[in-house]
């Protein structure tokens, strides 16, 4: 079990493999993300948010982390961090759901995690 990964697991195994994921609605993600790393001292981002004084918003716009564009597609379509920052394309969020159809056995919500 692993906790944030690219798609592409499977092709390094030689048994069948099924995906899981639960994923969070985009805005209240990056808010966590930015949270998260402002909590933790070693963090080298955080020394990056630090040394410039960045806000919320100067985090999600200074494209120091892809984390905070398209996250989630990101991960889901497997094209993570091999694009640059912005340039996440409806290619790219087809890749992603071409994936969910094709290799997730289950898709939930964050947001709906009770349920």
């Amino acid at each position: 079990m692993l906790g944030h990964m690219n798609f592409g697991m499977h092709k390094l195994t030689p048994t069948r493999c099924k995906y899981v994921t639960i994923i969070r609605e985009p805005v209240s993600r990056v808010i966590s993300f930015y949270d998260y790393i402002c909590s933790r001292e070693s963090d080298p981002l955080k020394k990056e948010i630090n040394k410039h004084k960045m806000s919320l918003r100067e985090f999600v716009e200074s494209g120091i982390s892809m984390e905070t564009d398209n996250g989630t597609t990101r991960l889901i379509s497997g094209v993570g961090d091999s694009i640059s920052y912005g340039e996440c394309s409806i290619e790219t969020l087809q890749l992603a759901k071409s994936n969910i159809d094709n290799y997730f056995s289950l898709v939930g919500l964050t947001e709906k995690f009770d349920e």
